[in-house]
């Protein structure tokens, strides 16, 4: 697999956190080796205030950790993240600043496969 626009899957639904701590709040099944591309939209329930995602692999951080400062729009996200092998688990988690709200929608899973294989387990 690699990394493409292609999406081969997609978690569109809203998931929330307000913890400090990094929360699972997406979750897909790899179907085969390889890279793929990550994009996320993100939105902190305060103004001024951050939140933070970042793609894990079988709960391991492994993405580039993505800051998000509110102004209560949804900010869109990507990653290309490799090393996976048929079975991982691609997560995304995140976390906010204080008692604030980290949302995330939008999940989707990029990569060049035919046809599609893949299924979202955390949605």
């Amino acid at each position: 697999m690699q990394a493409s626009d292609k999406t081969i899957a997609s978690s569109p639904a809203v998931a929330s956190t307000a913890s400090d701590a990094y929360v699972k709040l997406k979750e897909f099944r790899v179907p085969r080796a390889g890279t793929y591309r990550v994009k996320w939209a993100c939105a902190t329930s305060e103004a001024g205030r951050g939140s933070w995602t970042r793609v894990y692999k079988n709960g391991a951080a492994v993405g580039v950790e993505k800051e998000t400062i509110g102004d209560l729009d949804y900010h869109d996200l990507e990653d290309d993240v490799g090393g996976f092998a048929h079975g991982d688990l691609l997560q995304l988690y995140g976390h906010n600043e204080s008692t604030r709200i980290c949302y995330v929608k939008n999940f989707f899973i990029c990569a060049e496969a035919t046809p599609y294989i893949g299924k979202i387990t955390l949605d």
